[in-house]
C-alpha cells in the first residue's frame, strides 16, 4: 500500500526530489538501463543455446522486460542514495567481469566449441552483474541496507 501511495505522488509530482537527488536518479536510469540490456543479452543467448531463436527485435518480448525494470530501479536507487547507486554499479561490474570468465570457462567444459565459450560469457556476464549489483547495493553505507529514499519519503520493502 505505501509504495502505491509513493509512486502515485511521485507520478503525480507532489513530491518533486531534491537537486541533489536528480543526478543520480538520472545516472541510474542509464546505468540501469544498460545493465537491462546486458541483462536481455544474456536471457536471450541462454535462450538461443536452447534452440529457441529470437526472429525480431520486440519491445513487448518478455526477454525485453530487465530494461525498464533496470532502469526503474537504479533511478530509484540513485534518487534515494547516490552512493549505494555507484556501489551497485562498482561491484555490479566486478561481478559481471568475473561472471563473464566463469561463464566462458564452464561454456568451453560443457559445449566445446567456440560458440559455447562466448554464450557462456555472455550468459555468467550477466548473473555475474545482476549478483554484483545486488550485493554492492545491498551492503555497505550507513543506510538501512533494504530501504529505498525515493522523494524524501523512506519505503521499507
Amino acid at each position: 500500500m505505501r509504495v502505491g501511495i509513493v509512486a502515485a505522488v511521485v507520478l503525480l509530482g507532489l513530491a518533486p526530489p531534491a537537486r541533489a537527488q536528480t543526478g543520480p536518479a538520472v545516472a541510474g536510469v542509464a546505468l540501469g538501463a544498460v545493465a537491462g540490456g546486458l541483462v536481455s543479452m544474456g536471457v536471450v543467448t541462454a535462450n538461443a543455446r536452447r534452440g529457441v531463436y529470437l526472429y525480431e527485435a520486440d519491445p513487448w518480448r518478455w526477454e525485453s522486460l530487465p530494461v525498464p525494470v533496470l532502469a526503474a530501479t537504479a533511478a530509484l536507487v540513485g534518487g534515494g542514495d547516490g552512493d549505494r547507486l555507484w556501489r551497485a554499479a562498482g561491484w555490479g561490474a566486478v561481478g559481471m567481469t568475473g561472471g563473464a570468465v566463469l561463464g566462458a570457462l564452464a561454456g568451453r567444459a560443457a559445449w566445446g566449441d567456440s560458440e559455447g565459450t562466448w554464450a557462456g560469457g555472455v550468459m555468467g556476464g550477466a548473473a555475474g552483474l545482476l549478483a554484483g549489483a545486488l550485493i554492492g547495493g545491498l551492503t555497505g553505507g550507513d543506510a538501512d541496507p533494504v530501504t529505498v529514499s525515493l522523494a524524501a519519503v523512506a519505503v521499507p520493502w
